[in-house]
């Protein structure tokens, strides 16, 4: 928090900002709120910032506040392995529930757990993955568009090859 306070004291245009987790290590309610407010400050003054959370709250501030855009890191969830891409616009979901379960983690654990979470925090955090299953889908029907779309250009160009061939 020391360096935070020295960056706010110092931002401005041509500022970069980066920051890691902003507002962890108290508790998350404040911390959320603190980091919100600390990096509207900052976009205010001018600088630019790229932002690390696991906060839902900032996840979803970033989705309406005018300034902010969310990133996410894709995750491929069969593989429970990162893909490594950045997929701007969308916010990344934590996984950590899937993951758990998907490595066994015993059901009433798991139950437990589950009705633990903010009812809130819930709501988002299944919009997330209903955003990433959704994206996946498309980005899935775009590449078989395009598969049928270069079988019709080779039959279309195999079409007017043997029309030019007929021709001659």
């Amino acid at each position: 928090m020391v360096n935070i306070v020295e960056i706010l004291k110092k931002a401005g245009n041509q500022l970069l900002v980066l920051v890691d987790e902003l507002g962890v290590g108290t508790d998350p309610v404040e911390g959320a709120a603190l980091a919100i407010a600390i990096l509207q400050q900052l976009v205010e003054s001018g600088a630019s910032v790229i932002a690390t959370t696991h906060y839902s709250e900032l996840k979803s501030f970033a989705m309406t506040a005018k300034g902010f855009v969310n990133a996410g890191m894709e995750f491929d969830l069969q593989s429970l392995k990162p893909t490594f891409r950045l997929m701007i616009g969308y916010a990344g979901s934590s996984n950590a529930f899937e993951i758990s379960r998907r490595l066994g983690i015993d059901d009433d654990v798991f139950a437990r757990a589950r009705s633990l979470v903010n009812e809130e925090n819930a709501r988002l955090e299944r919009a997330l993955t209903e955003a990433e299953q959704l994206r996946i889908r498309a980005e899935q029907a775009y590449h078989e568009q395009q598969r049928q779309m270069a079988q019709e250009r080779e039959a279309l160009q195999a079409e007017l090859q043997q029309m030019r061939q007929r021709a001659q």
